[in-house]
């Protein structure tokens, strides 16, 4: 029964779209379960010790998330891991070392784990992106560089981020170091518009209003067959956004949702 009490509770704070206090995770157990308070609170600090559950801190109170304080599978074969801990992978895994930062975090947030579906997706298809010598990758927003690295380590031969905010960049360039990747991707603050030459794969974890903006130039930039993969938008905003991609000869090659936010996996349609 305890077993079952705890998948609930990872279960009920990795899914909801709030913050679970510790106070309010603890009434829900109390409620759903009939336990008495006390037991619901060993309950919850059990998960925290385990490595569970972890505290996190914002605008001065204690919130609960699921905890990437240890490797984490967050697609098929792609595995998050902080530097500190050691893993083992399996043959078909991907890990990515990833250090949780002040600008972004470990990769917890759906949009992001969203987009590294859709890579894993994009990099595997049988009509999705081609792989190796000559491949290139430009990964939009780059934030901790987690997308950008995930895409070279399943085989884009090298690649581009940007940011405009120079943490973010710093961040990024420590993550594509602890990932041994430093000679095959590199980071700038140059604008977009600005950017020249074409990418087989383009990623864009950003909100819904910079997409949209965006999906011209994104199109311009993709090589002949190239596919981009987009997230950071909401199931409201999805179909507005499919007909703005089909507008700019950008099919839609897979999607999926997680909770309210949504990602995309398209490809660039040939000319006539």
């Amino acid at each position: 029964m305890e077993t079952q009490i705890k998948k609930f509770v990872l279960e009920t704070v990795g899914q909801s779209l709030r913050r679970w206090t510790s106070h309010a995770l603890r009434k829900k157990l109390v409620s759903t379960f009939g336990m008495p308070p006390r037991q619901a609170g060993t309950i919850i600090r059990d998960l925290v010790a385990a490595g569970e559950l972890a505290y996190t801190y914002h605008l001065g109170h204690s919130f609960l998330e699921i905890s990437f304080n240890r490797p984490v599978c967050i697609a098929h074969g792609v595995v998050l891991k902080p530097p500190s801990i050691t893993y083992a992978p399996k043959p078909e895994e991907t890990v990515i070392v990833i250090q949780p930062g002040a600008a972004f975090g470990a990769g917890t947030h759906p949009s992001t784990q969203l987009a590294i579906r859709g890579i894993e997706y994009a990099m595997q298809a049988k009509n999705g992106c081609r792989s190796g010598a000559g491949t290139s990758v430009l990964d939009i927003g780059t934030g901790s560089g987690v997308l950008a690295i995930t895409a070279v380590k399943m085989g884009i031969q090298r690649g581009l981020g940007t940011d405009i905010d120079p943490c973010a960049r710093v961040e990024a360039l420590e993550n594509i170091r602890l990932n041994r990747l430093s000679g095959r991707i590199t980071v700038c603050d140059q604008a977009i518009a600005k950017l020249t030459g074409r990418y087989s794969l383009i990623l864009a974890n950003l909100r819904y209003p910079t997409l949209i903006h965006l999906l011209g130039l994104v199109e311009n930039m993709l090589e002949e067959k190239g596919v981009v993969v987009v997230s950071g938008f909401t199931l409201d905003e999805r179909p507005h956004l499919r007909a703005c991609c089909r507008a700019n000869q950008l099919a839609s090659l897979w999607q999926a949702a997680d909770r309210r936010w949504a990602a995309m996996v398209l490809k660039k349609e040939p000319a006539g």
